[in-house]
């Protein structure tokens, strides 16, 4: 649909040259992960280098929950509930490498590392749903507990660029993907308020390592892109 338009539009140039360099800067979304801005290098060859910061916003948290749970059926609504007040407004790392195998054409393949650094805020209750498995208030430990997940996952993609005007300084790309957690490392801290610190954090230690499990085993989904780029030299 997208290069349907861009042809009736008459905006579409041909692929830049197969064999120089340039750089470019975009910015972009892969829905359910992250809004972002990257920098990009192409190289001789048709060989891309990227590397990108992005953000994790509630809805998109949601949208990956959901995700997560039609792919597994043990991924229970109250651990995707539990699971989205530590993902919410996380940062998103990530470089990657691409290669376009046809000059005439923009498609482009890409596989590269991504880091997501987790960090919010849960009740009692939500932790109680992490470590098991139910949603209950029935374990008074204490009033919140500081979660954060640093999580390292692999990314792939499938990718087809539009340049745009005549010198072909804008791009429009459109992105089919996937990304696979490889592993993770949280940490629950407890809140104080007045409740029994040694059980509170023992708690705290038992839902980071079922949080752990959690993501390691179903944080893993597809992904649909778009970016906008500008090239800069």
């Amino acid at each position: 649909m997208i290069a349907g338009l861009l042809v009736v539009l008459g905006l579409t140039a041909p692929p830049r040259p197969a064999d120089d360099w340039r750089t470019w800067g975009a910015a972009y979304t892969d829905v359910p992960t992250q809004l972002g801005a990257l920098l990009q290098v192409t190289a001789p060859g048709r060989l891309t280098l990227r590397t990108g910061l992005g953000w994790m916003p509630a809805g998109y948290v949601a949208l990956a929950n959901a995700a997560a749970t039609r792919l597994s059926d043990s991924y229970t609504d109250a651990q995707a509930d539990a699971v989205a007040a530590a993902l919410e407004d996380s940062l998103v790392w990530q470089t990657t490498l691409g290669w376009q195998p046809w000059a005439a054409w923009g498609v482009q393949f890409e596989v590269g590392y991504q880091l997501l650094t987790l960090g919010g805020s849960a009740t009692g209750q939500d932790l109680i749903a992490i470590a098991t498995d139910t949603s209950t208030d029935d374990e008074p430990i204490a009033d919140a507990f500081d979660i954060s997940v640093t999580a390292h996952r692999l990314r792939v993609g499938l990718e087809y660029t539009w340049w745009l005007g005549a010198d072909g300084a804008w791009s429009v790309a459109a992105r089919l993907g996937a990304e696979l957690t490889l592993a993770s490392r949280s940490a629950v801290d407890p809140a104080f308020g007045g409740f029994n610190p040694r059980r509170a954090r023992a708690f705290g230690d038992r839902a980071a390592a079922t949080l752990d499990d959690i993501i390691g085993q179903y944080l893993h989904y597809p992904t649909v892109g778009l970016a906008v780029g500008y090239r800069i030299d």
